[in-house]
């Protein structure tokens, strides 16, 4: 069933805002925190090379427990909003999903966005790309270009075209972590409700 949820408008795009309760934040950080030591080692952000800024790791490779569970979680949030906006029934639904930290030495932020649902599947496209901030960063100055200021806690589900960028944090004694996905579903129109 779905949550209620905030409609934020933005930029021509429509962002869902879903408080989630009921994770047990302390232990998602320590099963993030063991898997990014694991997978990316102790870095502040990945190498410029990587054409990536903060650091970024796949969830696909966790077998984490509280990991899985937001992932499914935030999955089914974002499917129950898709079927109560597009009046369209999901046959079948895909996930890619990855986790992003940014730390205050973290120099870099870029505009991006998620058209494309994966890189192994780049002519797939996104239906929603969904983010579920776990710790958002304090003393962060405000900005123009700032436009959302996000909450730790919830979750934010947009169109994969929407163009956006977190902002770097070099004041804060937080770093920005976010699980994120890119969810792409197969659906049906529900014929059942039209006139």
């Amino acid at each position: 069933m779905l949550n209620s949820y905030e409609i934020i408008n933005f930029k021509h795009h429509k962002i869902y805002k879903i408080k989630i309760d009921g994770i047990d934040t302390s232990k998602l950080l320590e099963d993030i925190d063991i898997d990014r030591k694991f997978l990316v080692g102790d870095i502040p952000f990945n190498p410029k090379e990587m054409g990536s800024p903060g650091i970024q790791f796949s969830t696909n490779l966790s077998n984490s427990k509280s990991i899985f569970e937001i992932k499914d979680k935030c999955y089914n949030i974002v499917k129950d909003v898709y079927t109560s906006i597009s009046n369209k029934e999901v046959i079948s639904g895909y996930q890619n999903s990855w986790i992003f930290i940014s730390t205050a030495s973290n120099p870099d932020s870029q505009y991006h966005q998620h058209s494309k649902f994966s890189y192994e599947l780049p002519t797939l496209t996104t239906s929603f790309t969904w983010t579920y901030y776990v710790d958002v960063p304090n003393n962060d100055e405000q900005t123009d270009s700032i436009m959302i200021m996000p909450e730790a806690g919830y979750l934010y589900i947009f169109g994969g075209t929407l163009w956006h960028r977190p902002e770097v944090n070099p004041n804060s004694t937080n770093d920005r972590i976010v699980l994120a996905g890119n969810v792409l579903f197969n659906a049906k129109s529900d014929s059942s409700n039209l006139i």
